[in-house]
């Protein structure tokens, strides 16, 4: 039995709460608002935990009004309270909100309302007590990650570099966007770097000839298809054969499909390369490559942490996007999970940004915002369009800014969203190369 104080100004949250650790757990409560009454409580070592709401309305302190992140600061700032594990309790469910509010505040973690699960907090706050009694936790909705960590963020490290351990992008990919990136690179340096893999070699002439590409003849040397087709764009088409090859394999979850996933990210590769070109950005032919990847993160999770991502798929809905519900069960996202590994493997930067800020590039900072923001327009349009990573998932229309961004104007959306459709005639050819 522990002993737990539930800060909350809600009677109707703090009655259920109370009952789920009373009843189910054994627990003895303590519920407050008062936040004078939560420091003396704590500073008196008369709790073993704290379960504190972020949006304490009436709560005081000294006379100023304080919310739950504010009255976690000054408990984690005080030597004899320092120690004391503190959950936050929050309904807040913006992109990255509650990551934002766990460094703000120090707090050890979260749980989200409403609670429907009294299990999966009995299971928290077990993991959490056993952490601040010097004992190894397991974090996730459920404890589905195996192994031992100290929080989210720890988790993530820890999968992020067992990833990087046992799988990485094929090798030649990441020769080829070397290459691509270095200024005093030809083509003839990437046709050496491409026929170093006959197989590849061959599979892009096949659709560079297709009628997808309608070169005006055939070609039979990638260095004459270079005559009638961008360089940049055989060296998407390469990156996306490597890439390729890791969906071979497809995988169903519910309404998620490895292959759909794949195809997902193609379209937003090519459209995200379409609304980058639009808004005339210099560098626009990396956004093919940040779209083609931005999703990565979904296929690591689905991959690697296969017993989590059979429940998160099932717990996806129109108001319940997938991030969100990655975040309830895991402490993080694919966005994030994406981005730490495409560290590791040193994909670009204007990538990694993408692969981290696609759903909300409002975020983003730096001078690849404006590729990040092309991915996030693109991934919204092929969703849009149906063709969407997990079928049930809704994607948020761009803001206002991400479009200021971009120059993008009503009627402008209006024609990328048309012109789209004859971009993504590839798309097969793409899948099938």
């Amino acid at each position: 039995m522990a002993r737990i104080l539930v800060v909350e100004d809600d009677p109707d949250s703090a009655v259920v709460m109370q009952r789920m650790l009373t009843k189910g757990g054994g627990h003895q409560v303590e519920v407050t608002e008062d936040a004078a009454q939560v420091v003396a409580l704590c500073r008196a070592g008369a709790v073993d935990l704290v379960l504190m709401d972020v949006s304490l309305t009436n709560s005081r302190c000294q006379g100023k009004p304080v919310d739950g992140l504010q009255l976690t600061r000054m408990l984690k700032g005080d030597a004899q309270t320092a120690q004391l594990p503190v959950l936050l309790v929050t309904a807040h469910a913006m992109h990255g909100d509650r990551e934002s509010f766990l460094k703000q505040s120090g707090a050890d973690g979260y749980v989200v309302k409403p609670i429907e699960d009294y299990e999966t907090l009995l299971g928290t706050l077990k993991g959490c007590l056993s952490r601040s009694g010097g004992q190894p936790t397991q974090w996730g909705k459920g404890g589905h990650e195996r192994g031992t960590v100290e929080s989210g963020e720890g988790q993530l490290d820890q999968i992020a570099d067992r990833i990087h351990k046992v799988s990485t992008i094929p090798h030649l990919a990441l020769q080829i966007v070397e290459v691509v990136h270095n200024p005093r690179s030809s083509a003839a340096d990437l046709k050496t770097v491409l026929e170093t893999d006959h197989s590849l070699a061959a599979r892009l002439l096949v659709t560079l000839n297709s009628t997808a590409y309608d070169l005006p003849a055939p070609v039979d040397r990638l260095l004459a298809a270079v005559s009638f087709v961008d360089l940049t764009e055989v060296t998407n088409l390469a990156l996306t054969a490597l890439i390729g090859d890791m969906f071979k394999k497809d995988v169903a979850v519910g309404s998620y499909n490895r292959n759909g996933v794949w195809q997902h990210m193609i379209c937003v590769g090519l459209g995200a390369r379409l609304v980058a070109a639009r808004a005339g950005v210099e560098n626009f032919e990396e956004a093919y490559l940040a779209g083609l990847l931005h999703d990565f993160g979904i296929v690591l999770i689905e991959n690697y942490l296969h017993e989590a991502f059979v429940e998160i798929v099932t717990g996806v809905s129109p108001k319940r996007p997938l991030w969100e519900v990655e975040q309830e069960y895991l402490g993080f996202d694919h966005t994030q999970l994406g981005a730490r590994v495409a560290e590791h493997w040193r994909l670009p930067a204007s990538t990694r940004a993408a692969i981290r800020y696609h759903h909300d590039s409002d975020r983003c900072d730096g001078g690849d915002k404006v590729i990040v923001q092309a991915v996030e327009t693109a991934n919204f349009l092929c969703s849009a369009k149906g063709l969407s990573s997990v079928g049930t998932q809704y994607i948020g229309t761009p803001s206002k800014s991400t479009l200021r961004g971009l120059s993008i104007t009503r009627e402008g959306f209006r024609v990328l969203w048309d012109d789209l459709d004859h971009e993504l005639v590839k798309v097969q050819a793409l899948i099938n190369i």
